[in-house]
């Protein structure tokens, strides 16, 4: 019987790849799937400097975090975020 040799993940790095993530959105957008949307941006956002996105974007930090946690962001609210995000 061979062992199994197991690796470390560390899901933060996959919520630093902006190709991931919206690849990752697009196809929960396409599933109609909100709670995916809800903890995909919720992931991403958990690996910004919220401080550095709110600057760029011209939001509150309350307003970045209001929207993904309440789950009804307006489109332009995200808009912003997922661009200004780095």
């Amino acid at each position: 019987m061979s062992k199994v040799k197991l690796k470390r993940h560390n899901p933060e790095a996959s919520f630093k790849n902006k190709k991931k993530v919206a690849a990752a959105l697009a196809d929960a957008f396409l599933e109609g799937d909100k709670e995916a949307v809800q903890d995909i941006l919720y992931g991403f956002l958990s690996t910004q400097n919220k401080q550095q996105l709110a600057k760029d974007t011209k939001l509150s930090r309350s307003t970045i975090y209001n929207a993904v946690s309440t789950g009804n962001p307006s489109l332009e609210t995200l808009l912003k975020i997922i661009n200004k995000a780095s």
